[in-house]
């Protein structure tokens, strides 16, 4: 790791954004001088707002901003689903009941039926939940996830993947998942694959759970 060797010269930054911001925030953590140029006369909220991915939260997270970020981002708090033609909101279910933890199993249960990825904010609140639920166990459980009905944007899929492939790596013991969805099954699979996750996707629930009775066949007590 890089530190500092007592030069007094400041590292210059240009531009005050999250990217500016951060790098000088990482160098002075790390004992450089720095100097940041900005042209804007002030710091304030330009635009509507930006959306951060879950490989930038793990930037932030590992310099120890992810929760002074959390503080003040918004998440979306619920699933909408609407009618196309008036707006009318058809019904509303909250994010967080999408996601079940039974004890008595050590079993995690992922609902994703009928929900829609359209955002990377969306990614982001799913990581958060997750973190939410499982953070304070302190121990792996196997998660059984329902993508039936699910949708993603295309463009979305591999940083999806990605923040799958994060939560694997933090949580899990094993993952179950299925949808009926054959298209769904091959495009998923395929964007977890790459990512390093196992690709299989059952087609029934029936299925995902007689793979979780096999792992725990296999597993040693």
């Amino acid at each position: 790791m890089v530190r500092y060797d007592g030069d007094s010269s400041p590292i210059l930054v240009a531009g005050g954004g999250i990217g500016g911001l951060i790098t000088a925030f990482a160098l002075a953590r790390l004992g450089f001088a720095v100097r940041v140029f900005e042209q804007a006369p002030e710091f304030r909220e330009v635009g509507a707002g930006i959306q951060l991915g879950p490989n930038i939260f793990r930037a932030v997270d590992k310099i120890g901003l992810k929760q002074a970020l959390l503080a003040d981002a918004w998440q979306p708090g619920a699933l909408e689903m609407r009618c196309a033609l008036s707006g009318r909101q058809v019904t509303r279910v909250p994010l967080d009941q999408r996601f079940t933890y039974d004890p008595q199993q050590n079993i995690f249960f992922v609902n994703f039926e009928r929900f829609s990825v359209r955002s990377r904010g969306e990614i982001r609140a799913i990581v958060n939940a997750v973190e939410n639920k499982l953070t304070s166990l302190g121990h792996r459980v196997y998660a059984i996830v329902n993508y039936d009905n699910f949708f993603i944007l295309p463009e979305l899929l591999d940083e999806y993947s990605a923040a799958v492939r994060g939560l694997v790596d933090r949580f899990y013991s094993g993952v179950s998942r299925y949808t009926t969805s054959g298209f769904l099954r091959i495009k998923l699979g395929e964007a977890l694959e790459k990512r390093g996750v196992a690709p299989h996707i059952f087609e029934s629930a029936a299925e995902a759970q007689s793979d979780l009775r096999t792992f725990e066949r296999d597993t040693p007590e």
